[in-house]
């Protein structure tokens, strides 16, 4: 017959089941997932036990925007050239925008991560620097930018 796991930590998580730690009889201590509809019987026990315990549960934080973006897949060289055209900026648009950073140690930075880096990743300063500032777009613009270059 099968028994709840032993658990220890739990916390709702953003589909409103319990991740906790489980005392697996096999593997030890490992992450797990209690969910009242588990297609396995020690999840759904595991859970039902979780919640007869009266034991604190941790609330589910969302995490921050800054989170997300830290946590958004890096766009590749060829994805990024080909988002920016979408946009309306080819190459020589973003060469010309480099060109037009003021300060020569800033501009020359830029010029090597756009001409030479494998990835780019959301949150670097050239990335805010040449999208934010130079195309006029705001963090959220990025953002959507940065989600449909993912799909090319």
């Amino acid at each position: 017959m099968a028994e709840a796991y032993e658990w220890s930590n739990p916390a709702y998580n953003h589909a409103g089941t319990i991740d906790c730690t489980i005392n697996h009889p096999v593997h030890g201590l490992i992450p797990f997932t209690a969910s009242p509809t588990d297609a396995v019987e020690e999840g759904v026990l595991t859970y039902n036990d979780i919640i007869a315990s009266g034991a604190p549960i941790t609330a589910y934080v969302p995490p921050t925007t800054a989170q997300i973006r830290a946590a958004m897949d890096p766009l590749t060289q060829r994805q990024m050239r080909l988002a920016l055209l979408a946009a309306g900026t080819d190459t020589s648009a973003l060469t010309a925008l480099i060109n037009g950073i003021p300060n020569a140690n800033n501009r020359e930075l830029a010029r090597i991560i756009f001409q030479h880096s494998e990835n780019y990743r959301r949150l670097a300063p050239s990335v805010i620097v040449v999208l934010g500032n130079r195309l006029g777009m705001t963090p959220a613009q990025i953002d959507t930018f940065w989600a449909a270059a993912l799909l090319l």
